[in-house]
């Protein structure tokens, strides 16, 4: 049904592509990126969503006046 949709409306086109991470999940590992640079410190989830957050109403409000 997603195929039928993508050829009238490009982002469902693009959803048919990225399903697969929908249907069998993605475990990211930054083991790699470690061993390159070392210790990197990491913002905690619940920060960086809540930060930003903040950032995109404040940006909301500098267009809005």
């Amino acid at each position: 049904m997603l195929r039928v949709a993508g050829l009238f409306d490009g982002t469902m086109r693009e959803l048919v592509e990225m399903y697969y991470l929908f249907d069998h999940g993605l475990i990211l590992d930054d083991a790699k990126l470690r061993t390159r640079l070392g210790h990197v410190r990491k913002t905690p989830f619940a920060d960086g969503v809540r930060r930003t957050i903040d950032w995109m109403m404040s940006e909301k409000s500098a267009a809005a006046g």
